[in-house]
């Protein structure tokens, strides 16, 4: 007689549960014991990649995304699946190049988009000839390669496995990051952003979770999408969940957006009401900021009402603000390519940086914003917005590239389509795990329906 101790699709869940519950208790600066239990999660995927192979690397991509991000590390350095590292290298990347060694010798030939190949190849090769001319440093130029080289990494990854695996890399992450906030929340282990505000910790998913779980209905089910909103509100308006910049002009992205698909009448009423209304929009904010007192969302409605009120983006740009360094790289870009019109059409490659022109960048040097050496040569490589870096690094043929796929999903009214917008407009770039699941994201095959 045979007797089943687990269900085997009980498995995936019990597992994920068990890494998301580990990943919150034991959060915090470096310690064995994090080492441990991280080295213990890839001895993990390593089994199961041995009983099965795409299981297995499932296991790799839904860790990576549902683990504690560097989001909600801003104050020292975590050695957990996502941040430990040996040699200053990453274990999570070094785990997935690793993969992708195994599964080219395995299947030999794995198709990736042409145009994907060409852009990367362009970069490289066009960022090197900067190198060699002394425009481009090289150490910022391999920086560039080990980020983008990840978009390879994670497309050979998803695409080896099947849409059944793909589909819960999305719908698993659903429920279990809201099950991670939770536990969060109910351990009160939280990350600090600055001395006054604390929140639950957030891995990637987190990040969009608020607008995807809006159209998540037809996913997860009526009764568990009641719940679950229920729960993310509260969290949300009680102020245990981080609401930056970025999140704000989200909300009305996606509410414009929402409003579009559903009736263009409705749309120009909602635009023409909008602009009436501006006019009050002062009263709004400030209404906004006294409700979230004290924390890091009405310091971000005061960036934002601050710009209103001043309708001078030289001014804002100045100031020691979020929305002050954005603006202020889009400003030092445009104004270091308008003398160039090669590096403004095609930009610089891999590596590529730009002088602090308006002396706007250097205040964020050493403090989280920039590193101390690009303050030292007076060369600012990585932006915080990706129209702007794909500006530095492509120029405006880039920028027309990425608008033109922009246009493409506001036509789709999905989960899917608003997800990648997201991830697109504000932080597909950042960090790896964005990246990921940017990519996770355009392989989601939104017509699948799993119900285990």
């Amino acid at each position: 007689m045979n007797i089943k101790i687990i269900d085997k699709n009980a498995i995936p869940h019990i597992v994920i549960l068990i890494f998301i519950t580990i990943e919150v208790l034991f959060y915090g600066p470096s310690n064995s014991g994090q080492i441990t239990l991280a080295s213990l999660s890839y001895l993990t995927i390593f089994l199961f990649l041995l009983v099965n192979f795409q299981r297995g690397i499932f296991f790799y991509l839904i860790f990576s995304i549902l683990s504690i991000s560097s989001w909600s590390y801003p104050e020292f350095t975590g050695y957990n699946f996502l941040g430990l590292r040996i040699f200053d290298i990453s274990v999570n990347s070094l785990f997935g190049g690793i993969l992708v060694v195994f599964i080219l010798i395995r299947e030999k030939k794995i198709q990736i988009n042409k145009y994907v190949i060409i852009i990367i190849t362009f970069l490289s090769l066009y960022g090197l000839y900067n190198v060699y001319n002394s425009t481009n440093y090289l150490n910022n130029y391999i920086g560039d390669i080990k980020s983008y080289i990840l978009i390879l990494i994670y497309i050979v990854l998803i695409k080896c496995i099947n849409k059944e695996y793909r589909y819960k890399l999305i719908y698993f992450s659903i429920i279990y990051t809201l099950i991670q906030l939770i536990i969060s929340y109910i351990f009160n282990i939280r990350f600090s952003y600055d001395i006054n505000s604390q929140y639950i910790l957030m891995n990637s998913f987190s990040y969009i979770l608020p607008f995807t779980m809006l159209f998540s209905y037809k996913y997860i089910g009526k009764i568990n999408y009641i719940i679950f909103t229920s729960i993310l509100a509260f969290f949300i308006l009680s102020g245990n969940f981080f609401i930056g910049g970025k999140f704000i002009f989200i909300a009305f992205l996606v509410l414009f957006w929402a409003i579009y698909h559903k009736s263009k009448i409705l749309f120009i009423s909602s635009v023409v009401l909008f602009l009436v209304f501006v006019s009050s929009i002062n009263e709004i904010l400030l209404i906004l900021q006294d409700y979230f007192s004290g924390t890091v969302t009405a310091n971000r409605l005061a960036q934002i009402q601050f710009l209103i009120e001043t309708l001078d983006i030289t001014e804002v740009a100045e100031t020691r603000t979020s929305l002050g360094n954005v603006i202020a790289e889009v400003y030092t870009v445009f104004t270091y390519f308008k003398d160039n019109l090669i590096a403004l059409l095609i930009g610089l490659g891999f590596g590529g940086g730009v002088p602090d022109v308006h002396n706007y960048l250097g205040q964020y040097a050493g403090a989280g914003g920039y590193s101390e050496i690009d303050q030292f040569r007076d060369n600012y490589f990585r932006m915080h917005l990706p129209i702007t870096e794909i500006f530095l690094k492509m120029g405006l043929i880039g920028v027309s590239i990425y608008f033109y796929f922009i246009k493409e999903y506001l036509s789709n009214y999905n989960m899917k389509s608003i997800s990648i917008l997201i991830l697109v407009l504000f932080v597909f770039y950042i960090s790896k795990e964005m990246l990921l699941l940017t990519i996770v994201f355009f392989y989601f095959p939104i017509n699948r329906k799993y119900d285990n």
